[in-house]
């Protein structure tokens, strides 16, 4: 069997075999559509939370997360028993999505009626990140086998990234000509366009380069902490889950640093007025619109151009190496000059690099573990442990200001 337009397309960026391009098609349509919403809904998230709040705040509300995500993971694991014994393994992300778009138009209803919703948003579009982008790539492990998978994950995730580079370029506009709440009801329509696109991979992908046959499904209760059991059990999941929570609060603590920077500067841009507070988050969701768009447009390229070339130079193993250096390097020149032009450049190499190198080899990390590791397991140390590196930083935020404080 020859290759098909799109699969001679995507063979430019990484090595496909015939009959995979239509599942890895709509797997890219999927995951594009997904972050296009998440980075539609990113960018107003900012400046909702700093205009009514600080980044003290915002560092608080990203650690409460955690807190909430303890009760989610077990509710996650009953509801993986309970839809993964049906045939369709596209299930479990089809019903967390429509679940999502309802909370969505929810919070735009909310917003229009003047609620005070900020800082609950921001803790709803932190978990909803975690777990759809979990539950994601969980779905997309356990339809490739391991060759397959480390070939085409690349390929999905520079959808992702293009995907994150439109809704940020877009953001902007679309907030200024819908407001907050006309941007949440755009993400929801996005998310829904998305739906069937998960069943149409999984029915599509060729017999060789499907995962291994399916285990059975536990069927007997599952124990209150089975997702945080499923990690214990493995020694490989536990370092995952330990290099997961160290980046992760690297990563937290920098953006922290970046936002105090950020509401500094536009409170010094902003006339002391009547409209300071509309200049301030004006100010706010310009920069994170140009922000986030510069960087994801970094990822972009650095994902559909780098990514599988690394893995043949340095393999997985070094792969995951080169963001701890730059991270060490980053913030090395961050402590010498502390200033906005060199908070924003840091963050963005750190957050680009973080958001393709990192992320896709963090995924490719669940080839080749047993389908409940996937999703279970997948799902804990993605959502729960890697917040757990956010209430690290909201402690650490919380002890810097009250030694400055005392002091």
């Amino acid at each position: 069997m020859g290759f098909t337009r799109i699969e001679r397309f995507f063979s430019l960026f990484t090595h496909l075999r015939p009959g995979e391009g239509q599942a890895a098609a709509r797997l890219c349509l999927q995951c594009f559509g997904i972050m296009f919403a998440y980075y539609l809904l990113k960018v107003i998230r900012e400046p909702m939370i700093l205009a009514e709040g600080s980044a003290e705040l915002k560092a608080y509300s990203t650690a409460v997360q955690a807190v909430l995500l303890m009760v989610i993971v077990p509710v996650f694991a009953h509801l993986y028993q309970r839809v993964a014994v049906h045939s369709g393994k596209y299930l479990l992300l089809h019903k967390t999505l429509l679940f999502f778009i309802a909370n969505l138009l929810l919070f735009a209803l909310a917003y229009r009626l003047g609620w005070p919703i900020a800082i609950l948003f921001y803790v709803w579009l932190g978990i909803f990140s975690v777990i759809t982008l979990a539950l994601f790539w969980a779905f997309a492990a356990d339809l490739f086998n391991l060759k397959s998978g480390q070939r085409l994950f690349p390929l999905v995730a520079a959808a992702s990234a293009l995907g994150a580079l439109a809704g940020s370029a877009a953001a902007g506009e679309l907030d200024y000509y819908l407001g907050h709440d006309g941007v949440m009801c755009c993400a929801a329509l996005l998310i829904a366009v998305t739906l069937g696109l998960s069943r149409r991979a999984e029915n599509t992908v060729p017999p060789g380069s499907r995962a291994c046959k399916d285990e059975p499904v536990k069927r007997e209760a599952y124990p209150l902490m089975e997702g945080f059991q499923v990690v214990s059990r493995n020694r490989y999941l536990v370092l995952i889950a330990v290099f997961v929570v160290l980046l992760n609060l690297i990563n937290t603590n920098g953006e922290f640093i970046l936002a105090s920077i950020v509401k500094e500067a536009a409170r010094a841009a902003s006339p002391i007025a009547t409209t300071g507070a509309a200049e301030v988050e004006n100010y706010i969701t310009r920069f994170y619109s140009q922000y986030l768009f510069i960087m994801t447009g970094l990822g972009f390229l650095i994902q559909l151009l780098l990514v599988s070339r690394l893995y043949k130079l340095i393999g997985i193993r070094g792969a995951l190496l080169v963001l701890p250096v730059l991270m060490l390097l980053n913030y090395s020149l961050l402590a010498l000059l502390p200033l906005l032009v060199v908070a924003r450049t840091t963050m963005i190499a750190e957050n680009s690099v973080n958001y393709s190198l990192q992320t896709t080899t963090r995924h490719a990390l669940f080839l080749p573990v047993s389908r409940e590791e996937k999703y279970v397991g997948k799902h804990t140390i993605d959502t729960f442990f890697f917040r757990i590196g956010d209430v690290a930083s909201g402690l650490l935020v919380f002890l810097a200001i009250t030694v400055a404080a005392v002091s």
